[in-house]
């Protein structure tokens, strides 16, 4: 139904035709310290212990963000802090930072570093160079070696099966290839228990769900 500020919305809204405007957004600085944050949609059910995006409940969220430009065709946004715990699930997300600059032949991923209670991953850099034209669409991807732990009960609001298991794996690995073939030469994961798996791995035709092929 329509909410209750409908007649606010009713009475700034233009009876004229929108005329687009190119957007040109830059925000030096946005800084949030120890904000609570709460997004619930009542009519819905709630689901204790699990990511709901219908209850959001955010708690101590503090993020300092440098949107150094947003334009129609390019965005240039640098995440110098970001952290928050999620009270319904229990996810918690710790110091957390990226540069992302994006623009209509490319994305570049820098500085990224992302930081759970008991996991960590990080990478220095993730190129993706794409071209668009009226018969296909053509990209290719490299990047620096991406490394870090992953403690699967960390990941428990997202599956629940993952509770129960709390040894930390370590893993590293690059990737490289185009849309045609992805290419993994050289990933490495060593757990808790000290077992270790060294593989190479090929995705054939990435974007393509009918033609997938994994080895």
């Amino acid at each position: 139904s329509a909410p209750n500020y409908q007649f606010l919305i009713d009475a700034f809204t233009s009876e004229q035709e929108d005329q687009s405007t190119p957007i040109n957004l830059r925000i030096g600085s946005f800084i949030i310290r120890h904000a609570d944050i709460s997004y619930d949609i009542k009519s819905e059910k709630t689901h204790p212990n699990a990511i709901d995006v219908n209850h959001i409940h955010l708690n101590d969220c503090g993020m300092n963000i440098a949107l150094r430009s947003f334009t129609k065709d390019s965005l240039n946004i640098s995440v110098r802090r970001l952290q928050a715990s999620e009270l319904n699930s229990g996810l918690s997300l710790h110091d957390t930072h990226f540069k992302l600059l994006v623009n209509s032949q490319q994305a570049h991923l820098t500085d990224f570093s992302i930081s759970l209670p008991h996991s960590h991953i990080a990478t220095d850099s993730l190129i993706v160079d794409f071209q668009h034209s009226e018969k296909d669409s053509t990209f290719t991807l490299h990047s620096t070696p991406i490394a870090g732990t992953i403690t699967p009960n960390d990941l428990a609001s997202i599956e629940k099966k993952l509770q129960s298991f709390s040894t930390p794996i370590h893993f590293s690995f690059s990737i490289k290839g185009d849309e045609k073939t992805i290419t993994i030469p050289d990933f490495n994961v060593l757990s808790g228990n000290n077992i270790t798996l060294n593989a190479n791995a090929n995705i054939s035709h990435p974007t393509n769900e009918k033609l997938r092929e994994i080895d």
